[in-house]
């Protein structure tokens, strides 16, 4: 398992791409999952990918037109998971897009 998670956002034809300590990141999905205990899916999918996870990927372009935006986490072995974050979910998107966008 490597020690980093790539995040890349893709916005109006522009990509960044950081690189997030997979610990940390790790430690404030545990922080999220627990302090909303009753609305935490979100975390909960992330957590479970973790171990695997690889890149994170956000296109803000297309989350725009969408009704439910999403997240694509790819995980070792070719494998991509699709996690939508409602909108509602604002401090799970400030997170992501900090790390996205760092």
């Amino acid at each position: 398992m490597k020690e980093k998670i790539i995040f890349i956002c893709k916005e109006k034809n522009k990509k960044s791409k950081n690189e997030v300590d997979r610990e940390q990141f790790k430690n404030l999905m545990e922080a999220v999952k627990a302090s909303f205990d009753w609305d935490n899916e979100v975390s909960t999918k992330i957590l479970e990918f973790i171990p695997n996870l690889e890149c994170i990927q956000i296109d803000r372009d297309r989350n725009q037109q969408r009704d439910v935006p999403f997240i694509v986490c790819k995980l070792q072995g070719n494998i991509t998971e699709v996690v939508e974050v409602k909108r509602c979910h604002e401090i799970m998107w400030s997170i992501l897009n900090k790390y996205a966008l760092k």
